[in-house]
């Protein structure tokens, strides 16, 4: 993976940092983005009218990481991205994915209604 450090337009008065990573998706899981970017209403990239997934893969990762560090807090083993082979102990993929978009769906709302009040 190749990173890139590119200082951000200033937001808010604040000088931010990016960094440009170069990652490989597996297609159909760039399917599954671009969906959840089209339930979104994402803005459509100007020269491919394709949805634009970085707010979606950037979202993803913060609740990502926010369960990663929840996990260690509760002393969990959240280096484990593998399930337990014991099927006493396997995760419900579809319940978490179910979750993590009905977390995802009630922060877009919460920004959508913070930023109406601001209109």
């Amino acid at each position: 993976m190749t990173t890139k450090t590119k200082p951000q337009a200033k937001i808010e008065g604040i000088n931010q940092q990016i960094v440009r990573a170069d990652i490989r998706i597996p297609v159909n899981l760039y399917a599954e983005l671009e969906a959840i970017a089209n339930e979104q209403g994402q803005k459509k990239h100007h020269i491919t009218g394709r949805p634009m997934v970085s707010p979606v893969i950037l979202e993803l990762l913060e609740l990502g990481l926010h369960h990663y560090s929840s996990q260690n807090r509760l002393g969990g083993d959240s280096t484990r991205l593998v399930p337990d082979t014991d099927p006493g102990n396997q995760l419900d993929i579809e319940a978490l994915k179910a979750e993590l978009l009905g977390e995802l769906r009630g922060e877009l709302q919460s920004l959508a209604d913070t930023i109406a009040e601001k209109k």
